[in-house]
């Protein structure tokens, strides 16, 4: 699994090719295979990517999915509409996006000669939150492979092509940029007086032309970030702990740090520099995630230098269980809370307990990708029984979606008295309240709406809607 046989150039840039490159790159790919043909996501924004590529293709207008904008994700999908854009389509290019991060994050490890490589890119590979933002259309792992892509080339003091990648990772996800100080900190030590300012100007460049659309189109005020409420501190802690690593591996990692803390066994592979390094990363992406801790997803740019310091400080033994215990915990021992409109079934070997006013399951046979995935299914069914029962009503209504309201967009294909909106204003169900329309919000969107619309008028005037 380690026999070289040749070097070859991408993009002019020497790139080393060997068997456990093939290897890493299937196993990734292939095990997001199955997963791909479940609708383009449980999320929102990912239909939300979808529907405005569309718009955006049919209009010739640029919009932006959500504030502040991800041009070259939306770009990309906008450009491929008309060609294909099938639900395994759109997947498997975040799949695809997935399989070559592992790739890099490999010859970042080989790069630094860690004996522990393969171990750390298999494992990075299979954290749950990595895993299951590869099987749909979403732009965090594209970011993170342009971030690795750059972080590769400043290993080889190719100052302009590092700048280039962070500017391509800025444009599907503009906290990309945050990366600059690091990656300035570290070629610091290189003694290369062009460095900051061929890294600089290049990074600059991109970063402004991947961002020329969304600011030609909305100027600053593209700037403005969507701020939904925040999570209360459970939310946080959960999505910082088991959202990310699964039941099993956050486990495991617990009490690695627990044992090598207490018998001050803490290896030291690398330079004190080097560790700084590493803290200074991580810790800024800790930051940008608690400016707006609402996905686990924020944080997948630190995963791989999460895994570096991991193989870095525990031992041999410990670093050659990760990949195993990852798997385990990418498909099996999932825990979520019930919900009969977007939550997963449980299985037979589950169990179940009450917290916070919800309903828990534990399911052995279910990990976080696999609960994941039935997710999705489940809120495709809710879609459609929606969708089937806009087609059987006669008189007019007026319906606020909330979270589903871009998958009812574009899985709706017929015209009907039924209007979708997404969030409602007072002045909006007042005017559909005039007009005749019967007020409906579906499950939980009457929270959701008062929340970010700050009115009840869903509840005072409306009722809510759960098909047969």
């Amino acid at each position: 699994m380690n026999l070289h046989f040749t070097r070859t150039k991408i993009l002019s840039l020497k790139v080393p090719f060997k068997i456990n490159i093939l290897f890493l790159f299937l196993l990734n790919l292939l095990a997001r295979i199955p997963f791909l043909f479940a609708g383009y996501g449980r999320e929102e924004d990912a239909w939300g990517q979808v529907l405005t590529a569309k718009t955006t293709w049919e209009s010739g207008i640029y919009e932006v999915s959500r504030l502040p904008g991800h041009p070259l994700y939306e770009f990309l999908l906008a450009f491929l509409w008309p060609v294909e854009h099938s639900y395994f389509f759109f997947n498997l290019l975040s799949a695809l996006a997935t399989s070559l991060a592992v790739v890099f994050f490999y010859w970042i490890l080989k790069e630094w000669k860690k004996d522990n490589a393969m171990a750390l890119a298999v494992s990075f590979g299979f954290i749950p939150v990595f895993f299951i933002a590869g099987v749909y259309t979403i732009d965090y792992n594209f970011a993170c492979l342009f971030i690795l892509a750059s972080f590769y080339q400043l290993q080889k003091k190719n100052w302009i092509w590092a700048g280039i990648l962070l500017g391509i990772a800025t444009g599907f996800r503009i906290s990309s940029i945050g990366f600059a100080l690091p990656w300035i900190l570290l070629a610091s030590r290189k003694n290369d007086p062009s460095f900051l300012l061929k890294f600089g100007i290049s990074s600059a460049i991109i970063s402004l032309l991947s961002f020329s659309a969304p600011l030609y189109t909305y100027g600053l005020e593209v700037l403005d970030f969507h701020k939904p409420p925040y999570s209360s501190w459970a939310k946080v802690v959960f999505k910082l702990s088991f959202g990310i690593w699964g039941l099993v591996l956050f486990s495991y990692l617990g009490l690695g740090i627990m044992k090598f803390s207490f018998s001050k066994k803490w290896k030291n592979r690398s330079s004190k520099n080097f560790k700084w390094a590493l803290s200074i990363i991580i810790l800024f992406q800790l930051l940008i995630f608690f400016r707006l801790p609402f996905k686990s997803e924020f944080l997948i740019p630190a995963l791989p230098f999460i895994l570096i310091w991991i193989g870095d400080s525990f031992s041999k033994k410990w670093v050659t269980a990760l990949p195993y215990v990852t798997l385990l915990s990418c498909f099996l021992l999932g825990f979520d809370y019930k919900n009969d409109f977007r939550g997963s079934d449980s299985s037979v070997a589950s169990t179940e307990f009450s917290a916070g006013g919800k309903t828990i399951f534990i399911d052995l046979l279910q990990g976080p990708s696999i609960i994941d995935y039935n997710k999705r299914l489940v809120k495709m069914n809710f879609v459609s029984g929606i969708l089937n029962w806009s087609e059987e009503q006669k008189e007019p209504c007026y319906v606020i979606s909330g979270w589903y309201w871009p998958q009812i967009k574009l899985r709706k294909t017929t015209k009907n008295n039924i209007y979708f909106d997404y969030y409602s204003s007072e002045e909006e169900i007042i005017n559909a309240k005039s007009a005749g329309r019967k007020i409906f919000y579906l499950p939980e969107i009457n929270d959701a709406n008062s929340k970010i619309e700050g009115h009840y008028l869903a509840d005072s005037l409306g009722t809510i809607l759960i098909p047969r």
